[in-house]
This record gives structure tokens, C-alpha cells and sequence, in this order.
């Protein structure tokens, strides 16, 4: 039984847990600005001074390893980035540190002044020592109280790799040093000596050379310092690397994927892409909720929202972010929905928009009006041409369709690598991928001109994978798939398509309108400028053409100081960056085993009847459904069969077009009912015309006369048959001898 006391304690630990976070940034934040202020003075004055300034000496006094030198510089990068990847060793390094800075300020306030130096002199020194000492003891306090925000752990050999990796790069430095000094012919004095020398000065310590001898080249301790720091940055690269992911690709993480998606993916267009084979998975207990992710440069990198349970969607976060931690990755999430960025900043995260989606609906999607005028026309273009599309699922092609398809898929990127990770299965006609929908454009002469490719999306929609047309394609083939696409999606159950998502959308929209601000106009002009190599306006104005809904994402992050290589990492990941093959070739050469397949197959036949949202209706639409229902209980029919057509219409009836000899049938909705017991008025409209029937139990019948009464309603389109008359009171009227 939980207690007072107990939530009370598991308070007290999460403040902690939140406060050691704090003075987590905090700490790494300040190693940072170090690195980046020694590497701003090592530029400005590298080789311009003679001995340490008094920014070099402040700094050196919190006990940082601080100069303006690239040693400093790699030193103290490596120490943010262990720090920013909350590796335990970082904090650790960082205590060494504190802990030699005591120790060296405690030996100079026990040594005497061996030159003699003046009273002033010695008290600036002697306080700065106190200084160093006092923050030393202090750092170490603070340092111990943030060991729970440091939890990453070491690869498993990382030690022996990363010293092997230093002895080498030590031995390289000092037999490049030696040789260099050897053939200047420096070796009159002790050799030793002059090699510390010129190590201290490539620290930054231009005053280290005055004990030796002074004829030593500049650029000497210069190649020195660059060597060292190789060899710093080597082996701790080395030894920082990240420690295997337990929770890569498998064939039962795909499943249990797949049956989440199955269930809960109906409002998540990036749901199925959440199957691709580089990409990791949290699963909770009992997996109710999964979070896909895949580690670029150091980035644990979630795509979409979370896929299961919403309820259980917090504690799928959790354990992602906990293992992420574990292993020092920075967490970061692209391309959130509303909801799923509204629940990972419940988690902590910092959202920031990033683009939209855009979605297409057949019950809305239309050529008609002059904003579709540009697909219009090109639609007829390519009709002209001679193509024709066609809509089936992958499952539904043959072997020799399905390599067609792939073969030209590759080769029209003409060398270019594909791009995609969030929105890009990165696969194709793989066994497992029976319900991608292909749609093809093809030649008269049945050769392929096009190709759309679509992922799943819930039961009615589908989200869009591949994109490719032949280069000497004609003109509208793109255009001409979409929109067959749109019209015919019920022969293939698809009410919904999610096109491509657009970068930046808001600020092209924006800086198009009159009137738009000056720093508007400016980032739509630089996000112009890198349409050249990324084509994100083109993309924007590609989709614009369809008039879709606009679906907003979102970037989610852990951290502010984190968010440029969050950037970089998700540049990578999506293709705008650089990145290795090995990645890809990995995932390609994954694929699931026939037990594994026999199981997906069944998930795809087992899929769950769609679940229509619960309708609220007003009390007019809740009375004439009873009156429907009484009225087929009662053996008539709502919904008569079309019989002869009506021999006129209301505005010839309201017109006097018809004779009381002849009987007459029209066709009108119920604007209103008069019931007077043994007489019923009915007004009825069509358009402009409205025309008043009348009913007697003489003409009608006693029984057809009470249904009108209790069943006609206000909007119902009925028939009326009768002769034209008129009211006692003189008003015109169609006197009724039949209705239905």
C-alpha cells in the first residue's frame, strides 16, 4: 500500500532527478562556451603573444584546461560533447580536472617565489590560487550531486581501443617532434628539455621556450599542437563511440509494429513507415506503445508520433528517453503531429513547428473552379497523349510487373541518392508490403511512363512512399495519376492521400502575400536560395497545385544547445546531408523470416472492421428517422424505385399550365405541414416554384391521408398525383389522390 511518506520520497527524487538535469546543461553548457571562446582566441592570436592572458588566466583558474591553443580547444570539446551525451566518463574527466587544479594551486601556495617576484605580484597569484582551490572543492561538491543526469555507459572495449589509439598518436607526435628538432640541428641542449619545450608551447605557453633556447621555428610547436590534438581527438572518438543499440531490427519487433499499426494507426499517415529495417524500437511492457527510432551522429531519432495505446504513449517516451540517456544519444523527434508533439513536450521536450503535411480527400478533391485550372490542363495533356493509370496493390502485381516497377523506380533517380526517412519506407516489393498501393501510367503501347507508390494509412487512406515519372514522359503524367488516383480511390478503398511533406511551408505562403514583412521576404529568399540543392520551394508549389489540407509537423528536441546537431542529424537521416551507404545496405539485407511472413499475412486478413465515429444529430434528423423507421415497419418504402417521370413540374402548376380535367404527377420537398384532421395541406418547393397540395379522406384515402400526416416531414422529397383545383377558400391546390 503506497503512503504518504511514499509520495513524498518519489517527490523529492524527481526534483532531484530534475535539478541534477539543470546543472547537467547547466555544466555542459559552460564547457561549451569555453571551447568556443579558446577556439575564437586561438585564431585571433595564435603566434601573436608572449605569455598567458588574463582571459587564459581566469578561466585556468576554475580549473579548465584552458589556452588559446588547438590542444585546449580539442580537449575541451571533447569534454562538452561527453558531457552532452551525459557519459559518465565526462563528469568524471571533469572532477580530474577540479581535482589537479587543487592540487597544483595547493603546490604554489607551498612553493616560494623562486624569481623573486614583488609583493603585488605575488598576492595577485596567491589569490588566485585561494581562488582556484575554493572552486575546486566547490565543483567537486556540485559534481557528485549531478551523477544521476550522467548515466551513459561505455562500449564494452573502449578502453583498450582508446588507449592503443592515444599510445600511437603519442609516439606519432613525439617521433615527428624529435625528427623535425634533430634536423633543424637543435640538439645542443638536452633534448628532453627542448621536446617539453616545444610541447608546452603547443598548450599555448609561448613563454615555455625562454628556459631552452630561442631559435626555434614558430611553426614547430604549431605542427605539435595540431599532432597532439589529433591524437586526443582519436582516441577519445574512439572511446566515446556509442554503445551497441539492444534494441535494433527484428523480425518480432516488426510485428509487434505491424499489429500496433493495425490497430491504432488510423490517424497517423507516417504509422507504417515506422516498419522500415534501420530503425530501432521501444516497445512497453506488454506492447501497448512503440517508439521508432534510428541513431544518426550520435542523435536517438524518433519519426512521427508514437504508435499504440494513446494512454500508454507517455510511458513508451520514458523508456526511449531513459535509453537514450543510457547510451548518451540526444533524443530528438521529427515530423510530430499536433499530438504526438503535445505529448512528447509533456515529456519535457521543446517543440518548434517545422513544416506541413498535405493531404488530399476524395470527398473534397475536385478539377472544377479556376484554382485547379493548371492541373486541369494538364490532365488533358496527358489523356491526349495516349496514357491510361492504373490502380493495384502490390500484391496484386506479377513477378515480372513487380521488377518492372522496381527496375525503373531506380533508374529514373539517375544515380542520385534517395532521399526520405521519416515519409520513405526504403524498400521495394518486399514480400511483407502486400497492401502498397502502386498507381502506373503507361504508354498506349503498355510501356511505363510513371510511378506513385503508397504506403498504408489506416483502412481508408494511404500516404505517399515513391514518386518517379520517366524523364521523356509526357507532359500532366504526374498530375494524371494523382487525380485518377482521387476519382477512382473507392475501386481501392482509399478515401485520403498524404502527399508530400513541405519544409517551411508557412514561410513561402507568407512571403508570397501582399504586404509581408521584411524578415519574412528574407528567409523566403535564403529558403529560395537552397531550393537550388534541396528543392523545398518547388516541392511547396508542386503540392500547392492539389488544394490540399494543410497538416502541420512538428521538430521536438531535448535541449536548446543540442539543437544544431539535432539539425544535422536530421538533415543526414532525411538524404540533405552526406551519410554513408552502410546504413541503407543494412537495412536492405533485413527481411523476415516465412514464419514471420505467414504472420504478417494474417494480420493483413485479420484486419479489424472500420469504426464509424458516433454521429450527432439535431432533433429534426432524430424525428424523420423515426418516421422512417415507422413507415418501413409499416410495410412502405423510404426509398421508392424511380417509376414513369412526373407529367410536370411546380412552376407549370404554379403557372396554370395544368387543366382540372386531366390528372397531373409532380415531384417536390416538403416545406410544410398543415394537418386539420380530416384535411392535410402540404406546401411543396421546387426552387423558385412552391405549390400547395391537398388532401381529403374522399380523394385520398383514410389510410394514405394519416401517413402523410404522422410521416411526411419537412425536407422529404416525396411524388404527389392529383388534379389541379383548388382550396374551399379559393386558393389554388393540387388535389392529392396519391403520394409516396
Amino acid at each position: 500500500m503506497a503512503s504518504v511518506g511514499d509520495g513524498f520520497f518519489r517527490e523529492v527524487h524527481v526534483g532531484r532527478q530534475g535539478s541534477s538535469e539543470r546543472g547537467g546543461r547547466l555544466l555542459t553548457t559552460v564547457w561549451l562556451v569555453a571551447a568556443c571562446t579558446a577556439f575564437v582566441g586561438w585564431l585571433i592570436l595564435h603566434g601573436g603573444r608572449a605569455d598567458q592572458t588574463w582571459a587564459e588566466s581566469f578561466v585556468s583558474a576554475l580549473n579548465m584546461p584552458f589556452s588559446f591553443s588547438v590542444v585546449s580547444v580539442a580537449l575541451l570539446s571533447l569534454t562538452a560533447t561527453a558531457l552532452a551525451r551525459r557519459k559518465r566518463l565526462g563528469l568524471w574527466t571533469v572532477v580530474a580536472f577540479q581535482v589537479f587544479g587543487i592540487a597544483a594551486s595547493t603546490e604554489d601556495l607551498l612553493t616560494p617565489d623562486a624569481e623573486g617576484a614583488g609583493a603585488g605580484q605575488l598576492a595577485w597569484w596567491t589569490w588566485l590560487d585561494v581562488f582556484s582551490i575554493v572552486v575546486g572543492v566547490v565543483a567537486c561538491w556540485w559534481l557528485w550531486r549531478l551523477r544521476p543526469a550522467f548515466r551513459a555507459r561505455i562500449r564494452p572495449g573502449s578502453w583498450v581501443l582508446a588507449t592503443v589509439a592515444g599510445l600511437a598518436g603519442l609516439a606519432v607526435t613525439v617521433g615527428v617532434t624529435v625528427a623535425i628538432l634533430w634536423g633543424l640541428g637543435l640538439t645542443a641542449v638536452d633534448s628532453s628539455a627542448l621536446l617539453l619545450a616545444v610541447v608546452a608551447d603547443g598548450f599555448g605557453y609561448s613563454d615555455a621556450l625562454a628556459g631552452a633556447i630561442g631559435r626555434v621555428p614558430p611553426w614547430v610547436p604549431g605542427l605539435t599542437s595540431i599532432l597532439t590534438a589529433l591524437s586526443i581527438v582519436a582516441a577519445s572518438v574512439v572511446f566515446l563511440r556509442t554503445a551497441r543499440d539492444p534494441h535494433a531490427w527484428s523480425g518480432r519487433h516488426e510485428l509487434a509494429i505491424r499489429r500496433l499499426v493495425r490497430d491504432h494507426g488510423e490517424d497517423d499517415s507516417l504509422a507504417y513507415f515506422a516498419t522500415r529495417r534501420d530503425r530501432s524500437a521501444i516497445l512497453t511492457p506488454g506492447d501497448r506503445a512503440v517508439v521508432s527510432y534510428r541513431v544518426v551522429n550520435g542523435v536517438a531519432l524518433a519519426a512521427g508520433d508514437p504508435i499504440g495505446d494513446p494512454h500508454a504513449w507517455q510511458e513508451a517516451i520514458g523508456r526511449w528517453r531513459a535509453e537514450a540517456r543510457e547510451h548518451g544519444w540526444s533524443p530528438a523527434v521529427l515530423s510530430a503531429s499536433e499530438s504526438g508533439a503535445r505529448a512528447y513536450a509533456h515529456a519535457g521536450f521543446q517543440v518548434r513547428a517545422m513544416g506541413d503535411e498535405a493531404v488530399l480527400e476524395a470527398s473534397r478533391f475536385t478539377l472544377e473552379g479556376p484554382a485547379m485550372a493548371d492541373v486541369r490542363h494538364a490532365v488533358r495533356a496527358a489523356e491526349a497523349s495516349g496514357l491510361h493509370v492504373q490502380l493495384r496493390r502490390q500484391a496484386q502485381l506479377s513477378p515480372a510487373e513487380r521488377r518492372e516497377i522496381a527496375v525503373a523506380a531506380r533508374s529514373w533517380l539517375h544515380g542520385e541518392s534517395e532521399r526520405g526517412f521519416s515519409m520513405a519506407l526504403n524498400r521495394e516489393m518486399d514480400p511483407a508490403d502486400g497492401r502498397i498501393l502502386y498507381v502506373t501510367a503507361h504508354e498506349a503501347d503498355g510501356s511505363l511512363a510513371g510511378v506513385l507508390g503508397f504506403v498504408p494509412w489506416g483502412r481508408r487512406g494511404v500516404s505517399l512512399d515513391v514518386m518517379r515519372r520517366r524523364p521523356d514522359a509526357p507532359h500532366g503524367v504526374t498530375e494524371l495519376m494523382v487525380c485518377e488516383l482521387m476519382r477512382r480511390g473507392p475501386e481501392v478503398s482509399v478515401a485520403r492521400v498524404s502527399l508530400n511533406f513541405c519544409m517551411f511551408r508557412s514561410v513561402f505562403a507568407e512571403s508570397a502575400k501582399l504586404g509581408s514583412g521584411g524578415l519574412t521576404k528574407l528567409n523566403g529568399s535564403v529558403l529560395g536560395f537552397l531550393d537550388r540543392f534541396w528543392q523545398l520551394e518547388r516541392l511547396y508549389r508542386s503540392n500547392r497545385r492539389y488544394r490540399p489540407r494543410w497538416v502541420p509537423r512538428y521538430v521536438c528536441y531535448d535541449a536548446a544547445f543540442l539543437l544544431p546537431k539535432t539539425i544535422l542529424a536530421m538533415g543526414s537521416a532525411e538524404g540533405f546531408l552526406p551519410q554513408g551507404p552502410l546504413a541503407r545496405r543494412r537495412a536492405r539485407d533485413r527481411s523476415l523470416s516465412p514464419l514471420d511472413l505467414a504472420a504478417v499475412a494474417e494480420l493483413d486478413a485479420a484486419a479489424p472492421a472500420l469504426t464509424l465515429p458516433s454521429v450527432r444529430r439535431t432533433d429534426g434528423e432524430r424525428v424523420r428517422l423515426r418516421h422512417l423507421a415507422e413507415l418501413t415497419d409499416a410495410g412502405g418504402d423510404g426509398y421508392p424505385a424511380a417509376g414513369e417521370p412526373p407529367t410536370a413540374t411546380l412552376a407549370e402548376l404554379a403557372c396554370g399550365q395544368a387543366s382540372g380535367a386531366q390528372t397531373v404527377s409532380a415531384v417536390g420537398r416538403v416545406a410544410r405541414v398543415r394537418d386539420h384532421g380530416g384535411v392535410v395541406f402540404v406546401d411543396l418547393i421546387d426552387g423558385a416554384a412552391r405549390v400547395q397540395a391537398l388532401a381529403e379522406r374522399a380523394g385520398l384515402g383514410a389510410e394514405a391521408l394519416d401517413r402523410l400526416a404522422r410521416w411526411a416531414d419537412r425536407g422529404d422529397l416525396v411524388e404527389v398525383t392529383g388534379r389541379w383545383g383548388a382550396s374551399r377558400t379559393g386558393t389554388p391546390s393540387l388535389l392529392l389522390t396519391a403520394w409516396r
